[in-house]
């Protein structure tokens, strides 16, 4: 018999502490009582693809070979195998290695470890990229422990709590650790094994160091526009008849219907938004350093992993429900296991999705997150521009986001057993979500709806320190004449207003077609123009305008010309620039 799960064990160990009990590696060393009978061990052998026709050999901490699996892991990388114990010692690990195997249509150069504290073998275990750098990395520093080597991989690898090292960076939607971004370094960097291993020593090196693994796809999943809401999908999707059954195949003992894979693949989209979103805010939110905002979020957050929790150890129901049909004893275990799951569930109810929204509501003695988080926002930030709007959007489609996967959840759940009250979860919390809307700082800026859209759009921004609300495209004038006479809404700036602007929003020393789109100038504007004008006048000494201007190419502080007109011109034609002029729009906020 292989790997029957105490799920209410590891439910416990995961309220307990930070850590996502999916991921055997990071399960704090303790003593066990020594024990002669075998271990039948079940686990995953998984890179960007699970890994196919794999052999996987076990160790003791001394690097005593113990056992080798008796068959290679199937299309899912799934594997079993039986480890003699009596040479292990009370507070043993084992140490788990993938040798050979297919990654998709392609061989595996590598080999894929696990460290494993005895005690957590009866949790499926995992073999991933995240895992073996914790193995190596503990090869390397003998003075660490499990939960000190959990700490060090995640800021390494910039991988939020929330994404548990098993199955969660093993969620193929996941895009804030990309095995495929780390495959593609090993193959220009002498291949898996070597790559690795230089990765955990630069992470027992230097503390410090952090190594992403980004998907290029991180950007586009984080701005999805709201009719791509993956969240709303959820719910809608649970409250459709497809998200009827998510709990019946765990009470027939064979996991997730073949009914429910579209809901199953929806939800490991939206945990993988959540974890790009944590990502993207953790650092900013963070940053706030107000001790309420922190704790109040914080035990938002906490409670959230119990959920995520939860649909990792459904995952891993699933696998020995799939690896075991007709096994009787297995059967029994998935239902027990289906209905801890319910019975975890029902219990929280909808207190989560509740305390949620009376924290993005609520006024009075209670500001709302939502109101800290962009009035710090607005404070620390020089601009307000279309990207401080979605930072601040973003902040709150994490909070609901949350709430749509706890809902779900609970939905489900209750269609075990109270299928009428079912219907009412998912509409209270579809009200809810209404409710919680962007609330914005109180300042002038924010109550000028012309502006304001035109921000959201990206087509102006707002400077704070000035009060100047900043067009983000180029005017073109004819010349002088037209530049003096022309009645516009904006004006053009003066020099030292610009070079101000640019330097207080950290661009000093950047070019200037660099600094601009940093700002949120369009490529075209910031790239197509290659002199800026900011000014004409007549002198007593020069008859002709002399023109105040600069090239788009130049180093910050931007060092200005004051040329006559026909000294402009031949510049101009020297730069293969029309005989127009170009320059940037400003106005006072009104």
């Amino acid at each position: 018999m292989y790997a029957t799960i105490d799920f209410k064990k590891q439910l416990k160990a995961f309220a307990m502490s930070a850590v996502l009990i999916a991921n055997p590696i990071l399960v704090a060393n303790a003593e066990t009582k020594r024990s002669t009978r075998p271990l039948n061990v079940s686990g995953v052998v998984v890179a960007s693809n699970p890994i196919v026709n794999a052999l996987v050999r076990v160790y003791d901490d001394h690097g005593n070979l113990l056992a080798t699996s008796n068959k290679v892991t199937d299309k899912d990388g799934y594997f079993e195998v039986t480890v003699p114990t009596e040479t292990l010692g009370a507070g043993s690990s084992l140490v788990f290695q993938s040798a050979g195997g297919k990654n998709g249509t392609e061989k595996f150069d590598g080999n894929l470890l696990s460290t494993v504290p005895v005690q957590a073998t009866t949790e499926v275990v995992h073999l991933n990229s995240v895992t073996t750098l914790g193995s190596l990395y503990q090869g390397y520093r003998r003075d660490v422990n499990a939960v000190q080597t959990e700490a060090r991989l995640r800021n390494f690898l910039q991988i939020p709590s929330v994404v548990s090292l098993g199955y969660g960076v093993e969620n193929p939607h996941l895009t804030v650790f990309s095995a495929v971004e780390m495959e593609k370094a090993a193959k220009a960097n002498g291949g898996f094994n070597s790559y690795a291993k230089n990765l955990a020593r630069e992470m027992a090196a230097d503390n410090k160091t952090i190594h992403p693994f980004v998907s290029p796809k991180n950007k586009e999943l984080l701005t999805a526009s709201p009719s791509e809401w993956l969240a709303e999908k959820l719910l809608a999707g649970v409250a459709g008849k497809i998200g009827a059954d998510i709990f019946s195949g765990f009470m027939a003992g064979i996991g997730f219907p073949d009914s429910n894979k579209q809901i199953i693949d929806l939800l490991n989209q939206v945990l993988a938004r959540i974890a790009a979103i944590e990502a993207s805010l953790h650092r900013i939110e963070v940053a706030i350093g107000q001790e309420e905002y922190n704790l109040r979020a914080g035990d938002l957050w906490k409670k959230y992993g119990h959920y995520a929790a939860i649909v990792d150890q459904m995952k891993a129901t699933d696998l020995i429900a799939k690896k075991h049909p007709g096994d009787e004893k297995v059967k029994q275990d998935v239902i027990k296991a289906g209905q801890d799951y319910v019975r975890q569930i029902n219990a929280m109810g909808m207190t989560f999705v509740t305390e949620v929204h009376s924290e993005f509501v609520t006024e009075g003695s209670i500001t709302p997150l939502q109101k800290i988080f962009s009035q710090n926002q607005y404070l620390q930030r020089q601009l307000v521009n279309k990207e401080y709007l979605e930072i601040v959007n973003t902040q709150l489609e994490k909070y609901m986001s949350l709430q749509a996967v706890a809902a779900s959840l609970y939905a489900s759940a209750l269609r075990e057993t109270n299928p009428t009250q079912a219907d009412s979860v998912i509409a209270v919390a579809k009200e809810y979500m209404s409710e919680q809307a962007v609330v914005l700082p109180e300042a002038k800026i924010f109550s000028s709806k012309d502006d304001m859209e035109a921000i959201a759009k990206g087509t102006r921004f707002y400077e704070r320190e000035t009060n100047l609300v900043w067009d983000a495209s180029y005017q073109t004038f004819k010349g002088c004449n037209d530049m003096h006479t022309a009645k516009r809404e904006f004006r053009v700036p003066q020099y030292d207003e610009m070079v101000n602007m640019l330097n207080r929003t950290g661009q000093l020393g950047k070019r200037f077609e660099e600094a601009v789109k940093n700002i949120g100038f369009s490529k075209q504007d910031a790239e197509g123009v290659k002199m800026i004008v900011f000014g004409c006048r007549e002198t007593k000494y020069v008859k002709d305008n002399s023109i105040n201007w600069f090239g788009n190419d130049q180093r910050g502080p931007w060092d200005q010309y004051y040329d006559s007109l026909d000294q402009f011109r031949s510049v101009a034609n020297m730069k293969g620039v029309s005989s127009q002029f170009h320059t940037m729009k400003v106005k006072p906020l009104n």
